[in-house]
């Protein structure tokens, strides 16, 4: 396993505010522009995902969708942890670390997800940039509302046991 590493709170605060403002085309064609504006590796393209490696090693950043519409950007900001109680405890860590520096920039979360893996979500007009404890990592994500709409809908409905 490689060293456990966390991007620093600097960088992930320029990350989060350029993805939060970010205006671009939302078509899977433009990801190529999109990863050079960002200084992205593109590793594999596909018709409805392109795999990043944005400096966390290989396959630590997607950009996926539908029909060549992307529909959102999911960019690792730590490496994974060992999948033990001590890796889980550091991602917990690293989660609340950097949660308290976002929140320090740019304002409360808009939303909380509590449970196994955890999320806050600052809203936009048409995109949420969602930060989220994924057990043995932590992930930040620029998801379109509408997607996250329909996954919402599809985790209320799982949890009322009608799926």
């Amino acid at each position: 396993m490689t060293e456990w590493r966390v991007l620093g709170t600097p960088e992930l605060v320029e990350l989060f505010g350029r993805l939060r403002t970010l205006e671009w085309s939302w078509r899977l064609d433009d990801v190529a522009q999109l990863a050079t504006e960002f200084g992205w590796k593109i590793e594999r393209s596909r018709p409805n995902w392109v795999v990043l490696d944005i400096g966390f090693g290989r396959g630590s950043g997607e950009v996926s969708g539908d029909d060549g519409v992307a529909d959102e950007i999911v960019l690792e900001v730590t490496s994974s942890a060992t999948d033990d109680a001590a890796g889980r405890s550091r991602s917990r860590a690293a989660f609340a670390e950097m949660t308290a520096a976002l929140t320090a920039e740019f304002g409360a979360p808009t939303k909380k997800v509590p449970g196994v893996t955890p999320e806050v979500r600052w809203a936009g007009v048409a995109t949420t940039t969602v930060l989220r404890d994924l057990g043995v990592s932590v992930a930040l994500r620029l998801v379109t509302n509408e997607k996250l709409a329909t996954e919402d809908a599809i985790e209320e409905l799982d949890e009322q046991g009608l799926l």
